[in-house]
């Protein structure tokens, strides 16, 4: 019943249960015919059944055909190992071209802050320097009124 439930995905495995079953049902028949003829008739009769082979070729059948589905589950499990080594190192590569995105991704936003930022003060010192030379008084206020920045002509007054 286990071996059932374990090979339910497996049309080919069920078939040789299948098999297997009616293999294990003859050899149980032919074990208690033995059994019966030696109460019945003797241990010299028995023993010629014994000697006939049919128990040693039945055993010899179930075992060959539980080897073909160890050997076929051996298979499918080969060929799902292969499939998760592929998906897995398919998945590493992914995880190392992101990584190397968001790394050149961070470099190029870092030199754009960077230059921004520059630029942001060299414009800051180009109004600084413009106020400092304008020759009218100039005060500049916040949102809130307060004043922010005067030059030097108002600095004077």
């Amino acid at each position: 019943r286990k071996a059932r439930q374990l090979t339910t995905h497996n049309p080919w495995q069920q078939g040789r249960l299948r098999l297997i079953s009616g293999l294990i049902g003859r050899f149980e028949t032919l074990t208690a015919h033995t059994m019966a003829v030696r109460r019945v008739r003797g241990f010299p009769p028995a023993a010629a059944l014994l000697l006939s082979g049919a128990a040693e070729a039945l055993k010899h059948a179930i075992n060959t055909n539980v080897a073909a589905i160890i050997a076929q589950a051996r298979r499918h499990l080969a060929q799902r190992q292969l499939q998760m080594t592929r998906a897995s190192s398919r998945a590493l590569d992914l995880i190392l071209v992101g990584s190397g995105l968001a790394v050149l991704i961070g470099l190029v936003a870092s030199v754009r802050v960077r230059r921004d930022f520059r630029a942001l003060q060299q414009a800051e010192e180009r109004f600084r320097a413009l106020m400092d030379c304008a020759p009218d008084a100039m005060v500049v206020v916040d949102r809130d009124s307060r004043i922010v920045l005067v030059n030097v002509r108002a600095e004077t007054l």
